[in-house]
């Protein structure tokens, strides 16, 4: 078909997966914003896509038409029962969007969204040991390709369920009473070699959960319908999606106002791969470049009259910790060393107390974390074990 090109693939395999994708998490793709919109222009006109929404909540989703070239495309990836589940996906544009984006947003991080990219229910990981042999738990991964089809794509399959995104739609599904889970307002769940995650999306806004259905949502995660063998030690995180740091920003706010015990892992506003530790790993690496004189483990010290937060990582609970010192604290001096995108966040949290305390704010370059993301994949990841 004319016109249909690398960039027109690469938006029908996020919405494949993800239903429906936001106008700007799509511009999350690594294309021009002219070369991106002329391609949505295209898949619009040919009927291949449909939109909801407009301006800024402009959304899209495989119209009947794109359902059927991908088929074509690809018989075997792009299955009757694929299909059907992203027709599932994209029933209600209103509800979608959020879910969708927070799919599209892992998947370009590197994390396996589409059903033959992961193991099915119930998803085993083997038990490993400690030490070197931990690297296996990433190292979970082969390439292949589909016979006989007009798609000579080379794809990742996961072997294990680490690093697999699974949609909360299709998890509630197998809780023996769906009525349990129904109020939970999880968009899924990820596994990490690090974290079992709940996975939601703010809207923007500061989230009320209803307790009682987040609650049975995390005993479906434990159970053994969902994950059996590897479980990360930490099995009651959150992951935190938004198009900015609204919600992070009034969740840490409620806290520090004393109305809530209970504080997610951790919010993200740029993607990043799951590997073991790694919010351990940066701040190491960011202490050894800052302080190379000091112990390099710890994200709270003693430096030069300041105490010293590496908040880099967005752990929440950190960040709390840090702003509750601040708060508490008029006569200390406070550094808190962060990335260059952070730094909106931790001015508004820090507002307050700047006439009154002597706050440094230190924001890292633009391209810190690339090199110390390469550095984390070549030793957790090493090479490809071929393809299939």
């Amino acid at each position: 078909m004319e016109q249909i090109s690398d960039i027109h693939y690469t938006i029908f395999g996020l919405l494949a997966g993800c239903g429906w994708v936001s106008q700007s998490l799509l511009g999350l793709l690594d294309y021009s914003y002219s070369y991106r919109t002329r391609a949505l222009k295209t898949l619009l006109d040919k009927q291949l896509i449909r939109k909801s929404g407009k301006g800024r909540n402009k959304a899209y989703a495989l119209a009947a038409k794109g359902r059927h070239f991908l088929t074509n495309y690809n018989a075997h990836r792009y299955r009757h029962e694929v299909m059907e589940m992203t027709k599932q996906l994209a029933r209600h544009p209103e509800r979608s969007v959020q879910r969708g984006d927070a799919a599209a947003f892992l998947s370009l991080g590197g994390f396996s969204i589409h059903p033959d990219d992961k193991p099915a229910f119930p998803a085993y990981t083997p038990p490993l040991p400690d030490g070197p042999g931990r690297r296996n738990l990433y190292r979970n991964t082969q390439t292949h390709r589909y016979p006989g089809q007009p798609d000579g794509t080379i794809y990742r399959r996961r072997l294990t369920a680490v690093n697999c995104y699974y949609d909360a739609l299709f998890l509630k599904e197998l809780a023996v009473d769906r009525t349990g889970v129904s109020y939970s307002r999880a968009c899924g769940a990820l596994l990490t070699p690090s974290c079992l995650l709940r996975v939601y999306h703010s809207r923007d806004v500061a989230m009320k959960f209803h307790s009682t259905g987040e609650h049975n949502f995390q005993c479906l995660l434990l159970s053994p319908k969902i994950f059996t063998g590897y479980l990360p030690e930490e099995q009651n995180a959150a992951l935190i999606f938004g198009a900015d740091f609204t919600a992070a920003q009034h969740i840490l706010e409620y806290n520090l106002a004393g109305h809530s015990s209970r504080m997610p892992l951790s919010a993200k506003k740029k993607g990043g791969r799951g590997y073991p530790s790694w919010q351990g790993f940066l701040v190491r690496e960011i202490s050894r470049g800052l302080f190379p004189q000091l112990e390099p483990s710890r994200w709270c010290f003693e430096e030069g009259g300041y105490t010293v937060y590496i908040l880099a990582a967005l752990n929440l609970a950190q960040i709390d910790l840090a702003i509750q010192m601040v708060q508490g604290n008029s006569g200390r001096k406070v550094r808190i060393v962060c990335l260059d995108w952070q730094v909106p966040l931790f001015r508004q949290l820090l507002e307050p107390f700047a006439g009154q305390r002597d706050l440094w704010l230190t924001k890292l370059p633009a391209g810190f974390v690339e090199g110390l993301l390469q550095r984390e994949k070549e030793y957790w990841e090493g090479a490809d074990e071929g393809i299939l």
